[in-house]
């Protein structure tokens, strides 16, 4: 579906990577493992590739986690543009559930009365929120009246819905951010 995108503002199609090795185990990544594409992941990024080929990107920015990297560069397929890395749209470090399975996250939660927003010993919401916007400042300065798609993680597909359209923490948590789904923005 074409959308119409904003003038005089940053328009963006965020996308979160194809599914990964943890998706498919059922673990939450953690930040010191990169975990690669699964070959159901290649076909999603390959399925959005096809769905945003007709679409106009002046810029591709990806996580420098291998699964971005990946779905930025099958999504890029169809465009021929340069791809930018950055650290700042890493996923969240997930404190003392990065790497367990989400069936013992949920009893760790019960158990030891957190939710997805206070996870013990994680990266708290706000600094996620000020890594986009430190990425967003950038595009403004740099890519004013662009077209960009970036390739990231869930919980940073969040923040911008949080940066951008003022969602709370909350109500972010509870959006449901599937992998290679597009999400599109104008600030």
């Amino acid at each position: 579906m074409k959308r119409h995108l904003q003038k005089n503002s940053i328009n963006l199609v965020v996308v979160r990577h194809g599914e990964s090795e943890a998706n498919k185990k059922g673990i939450i990544s953690d930040k010191n493992v990169d975990h690669p594409l699964t070959a159901k992941g290649i076909f999603q990024a390959e399925k959005t590739a096809e769905r945003l080929k007709n679409e106009k990107f002046d810029l591709i920015i990806s996580s420098t986690r291998t699964r971005a990297r990946r779905t930025a560069k099958i999504i890029n397929q169809y465009h021929g543009l340069d791809i930018i890395e950055r650290d700042d749209l890493i996923e969240r470090d997930f404190g003392v559930i990065g790497g367990v399975a989400e069936t013992k996250v949920l009893l760790m939660m019960q158990q030891q009365g957190f939710g997805w927003v206070d996870v013990p010993e994680s990266e708290a919401l706000a600094d996620i929120d000020h890594r986009v916007a430190k990425v967003m400042d950038f595009l403004k300065s740099k890519h004013a009246d662009k077209k960009i798609l970036i390739a990231t993680h869930a919980d940073i597909v969040k923040s911008f819905h949080r940066v951008i359209n003022g969602v709370s923490d909350e109500e972010s948590i509870l959006i449901k951010i599937e992998n290679s789904e597009p999400h599109y923005f104008s600030a």
